[in-house]
């Protein structure tokens, strides 16, 4: 989860818990002589699933968006396994996956709530750009630690599409993987608030502004989370 946008999620979930009248302890207790009901169950995340169909090496974006709640996004195959998951997205609650299909056939969108409450949303499945798919390449390099390639692979993403905040972020974490360029980071940084302040989206660029005192004033931390 994103450290600057939101509070931790397992506070939430305790103050849920007791909101509902729950307990992390399930204590035995004598049911009363009187007592008219009593039930056991287990209250799901709030999910909806959609489907469409794929053909093997197909390139597909699935962007999920809300402004009520805190979402999650994962994609099965036809063989019903989990290809991809994705949590938050881009110094954002929302989620986004990019992948490539391995098999024709039906696919499955699970859209979920993390803290099971619901709101309004919406979410979109289309051929993956000439962005995504550089991007989507980067960050594959970057979760398997190669951080100098990845890095070059994210400045042939931004120059794609240099008004594209994400792919600066993801660029700012590899060179503090890296451990040697932390200017580099900063910049990156600040060019992403900067986007996302003309988008209109203040918080993003906040976060990203007090993520860039944070390292100019302490020792370089692990990067941002994506």
């Amino acid at each position: 989860m994103n450290r600057w946008l939101q509070p931790k999620k397992l506070g939430f979930m305790l103050a849920m818990t007791v909101a509902f009248g729950g307990s992390l302890l399930a204590l035995p207790r004598q049911a009363h002589a009187d007592e008219i009901f009593r039930q056991q169950g287990t209250i799901q995340p709030a999910q909806n699933e959609y489907t469409f169909s794929g053909t093997e090496g197909q390139t597909v974006t699935i962007n999920l968006t809300s402004a009520d709640f805190d979402t999650t996004l994962a994609l099965v195959g036809p063989s019903e396994q989990e290809i991809a998951f994705n949590d938050d997205f881009g110094g954002s609650l929302n989620s986004r996956i990019i992948a490539t299909l391995p098999s024709n056939g039906e696919y499955r969108v699970i859209v979920r709530s993390f803290a099971g409450n619901g709101g309004a949303y919406t979410v979109t499945v289309n051929p993956a750009t000439e962005y995504e798919q550089a991007y989507a390449s980067a960050t594959t390099l970057y979760q398997a630690g190669s951080f100098t390639e990845a890095i070059a692979a994210f400045g042939e993403a931004i120059e794609i599409d240099p008004a594209e905040p994400s792919a600066y972020i993801d660029r700012g974490n590899a060179y503090l993987a890296t451990g040697e360029n932390t200017e580099a980071a900063i910049a990156d940084f600040e060019r992403a608030a900067d986007l996302y302040e003309e988008r209109g989206e203040v918080d993003s660029a906040q976060s990203y502004r007090d993520y860039v005192q944070f390292l100019q004033s302490s020792p370089p931390p692990e990067p941002m989370p994506f």
